[in-house]
């Protein structure tokens, strides 16, 4: 980490990465169709980006075309300061009816987005999955199939600390699998075709989200994240567990308060560590961000969970609009 130190920035590169593929071939062995190594997490054959410098290190999943995990070094302890330890399985249960929705096992991979894990950078509304039968053959349940097949492209910008994503074309919601045995044939179509340095298969609706890019970009402990080309309306979830060692092994709360001016908001630890979001033009924090969490709604309950807060973030007028992510330091 000397040259990071020294204050220079990496992408997909660089002694972290390296000593991460060191590590991957000592436990793993080749993959064949890894072409990154130390990049391809959990042997996806999608590799992820990775920026960092000497205060913090994003990782972004082009699934989804989100941020799956952050972290700041702050007085040279490492934080983990989105995701949480908790699976992706989750359950919303009408008890009196003995009917529902679930998610758990095989419908899921490592970075879906799901009701309860919502991400940073997130397209809330491009992100969701579909709802089928049962693997399981449960009648009282519908099945949460999450959003396997959301690859977005990625769009050159020059510029070697930042990424550029498009959600484009893809096939129609129609096609998106809504019993085990349609999950598993699109799984073995993407598997064959990515390992042939193909596409995959990419389920968007561009009809109804548009065709929309977003450039993230790591400048010091501050993520800029600039959209353009949205639809008006277009959502965008910024989750945080804000020391996610603390929050689930000590049982560190956290609370989550935006401005009076609704230009910024920040979530807060029991130790005084922040994240912070600062917002550009063309966007502003959503009702849901915005209301009371006491008493608590449904919609105040989407964005404040057991460890996680969403400080979620609409362009009304959609085209285009920018906010930063401030890290801790």
């Amino acid at each position: 980490m000397g040259a990071a130190r020294a204050g220079r920035g990496f992408r997909d590169g660089g002694p972290v990465v390296d000593r991460v593929a060191e590590l991957e071939q000592a436990v793993g062995g080749d993959v064949p169709w890894r072409r990154l190594p130390g990049l391809h997490w959990d042997h996806d054959p999608l590799s992820s980006v990775v920026l960092y410098n000497a205060e913090a290190l994003v990782v972004l999943d082009r699934n989804g075309g989100r941020i799956t995990h952050l972290f700041s070094l702050v007085d040279g302890h490492p934080y983990a300061l989105s995701g949480t330890c908790k699976a992706y399985q989750f359950l919303d249960m009408d008890w009196p009816s003995d009917s529902g929705t679930q998610c758990d096992g095989i419908v899921l991979q490592n970075t879906v987005w799901t009701p309860n894990h919502a991400y940073v950078a997130c397209d809330v509304d491009p992100s969701r999955g579909t709802t089928g039968t049962s693997p399981a053959g449960n009648d009282a349940f519908d099945w949460y199939y999450p959003d396997n097949f959301n690859t977005y492209d990625e769009v050159g910008t020059g510029d070697p600390l930042a990424v550029t994503f498009e959600y484009g074309e893809g096939s129609p919601p129609a096609d998106a699998p809504d019993t085990l045995p349609d999950l598993h044939t699109r799984l073995a179509e993407d598997h064959r075709a990515k390992r042939a340095g193909e596409r995959g298969v990419v389920l968007h609706d561009v009809e109804a989200f548009g065709r929309f890019r977003k450039t993230v970009r790591l400048d010091g402990r501050a993520v800029h994240v600039t959209y353009t080309g949205t639809l008006p309306g277009h959502r965008v979830a910024n989750e945080f567990c804000v020391d996610l060692w603390a929050a689930a092994m000590q049982g560190r709360r956290q609370t989550a308060t935006v401005a009076a001016d609704g230009r910024s908001a920040e979530v807060v630890n029991e130790a005084g560590l922040a994240v912070r979001v600062e917002l550009g033009a063309g966007c502003e924090f959503s009702a849901a961000a915005r209301a009371p969490q006491d008493p608590p709604t449904v919609e105040t309950l989407r964005l404040h969970r057991v460890m996680t807060d969403d400080l979620e973030i609409v362009a009304p007028g959609g085209g285009d609009f920018d906010y930063r992510v401030v890290l801790p330091g």
